[in-house]
Formats: C-alpha cells, structure tokens, sequence
C-alpha cells in the first residue's frame, strides 16, 4: 500500500520505478528519503535508490550502506550500495513501507527504520558529488564546482536537505 505521508528523512522505502526506462531504475527496490517535507509541496519526496550490487566502479557518488538487521525479503542483504547519483523526485504513490510478512492475526508487520545521522550525512555529500556540485572523492580535501563568475564566498549553498552546506574544508575548483 502506497504511504500517504511524508516521510521523515533517512527513512528507507521501498519505490517502484516501473515506468521509468533504462539506464534509469526500472524496478522495485530500496530507497532513502533524502527530502524534507516542504510546505506547499504535496505528494512528492525526493529519494536516493539502493542495490545489493556494487557499483563497478565504486566512485564518490556511491556508498556502502549497513543494513542490519537486513530488510525484508527479497531485499535481504547485510549491505545495500546508495546510488546517490541517480536522484528521483517520486509521487508517494511508488512509494511503499517494506512489509516483513503478517503477525498472528494476518496484519500485515511493518519494517519501519530510518538511516543514522552520520550515514544521512554522507548520502548528502554522495548526492553533491553526484550531481557534479562537489568532489568527495579525496577524503581530505573537498572541491566545490562553482560557476566561474563566482566565487565560493559568494555562493550560499543550502542543501535541499534543510540546513546549511558546511564550508569548512572546502576548496574552489
């Protein structure tokens, strides 16, 4: 059954991408709700699909996310790799709650779980570099891509996860 709600951010779904054409997703699979709700914006979150598959090759834009304990089958592994490059903008209709089965009564049982802080965060810096805006390829250094006309002072990122872009560390291109 589709949510009705947004929902908090972390939080991992289930989406069904069927519709969509390759090389986009084209079936159901994991997500991370990276959106926060937004007044005025009804129906529609923006999330961050995942894979049981590495990526090959592993590049900034992916990471290895620990999913213990595991989610419900068929999406049952230790570890899911968040594939930050591939942002989607999804109605919550091809979103779902992934069901672990019925209890004794046949309700059906919910797994309802959100991502850490820290690994929110680091979906954020993938999301950044997979979009080109930022390069958290060298763990030391960060490279902010900014319009040439500008300067890194006069650009004020704030990400659409609510807060602001941290500028420490970081380096214009």
């Amino acid at each position: 059954m589709a949510i009705k709600f947004h929902p908090d951010q972390g939080t991992i779904l289930i989406c069904d991408f069927q519709g969509f054409r390759e090389p986009e997703m084209t079936k159901r699979r994991p997500v991370v709700v990276v959106s926060p709700k937004m007044k005025d914006r009804y129906g529609l979150c923006s999330v961050v699909p995942m894979s049981t598959t590495p990526p090959r090759p592993i590049k900034g834009y992916h990471m290895k996310l620990q999913t213990r304990p595991t989610l419900p089958y068929p999406y049952d592994s230790e570890f899911h790799w968040v594939k930050a490059d591939m942002l989607y903008t999804v109605a919550f209709d091809r979103l779902f709650v992934p069901c672990d089965g019925k209890d004794d009564n046949g309700k059906r049982i919910y797994d309802q779980r959100v991502v850490s802080p820290e690994d929110l965060a680091a979906i954020q810096r993938c999301i950044l570099t997979g979009l080109g805006l930022c390069d958290y390829g060298n763990r030391h250094t960060v490279k902010i891509h900014a319009v040439p006309a500008l300067s890194v002072h006069d650009i004020r990122l704030k990400s659409f996860f609510g807060r602001p872009l941290h500028m420490r560390d970081c380096n214009p291109v």
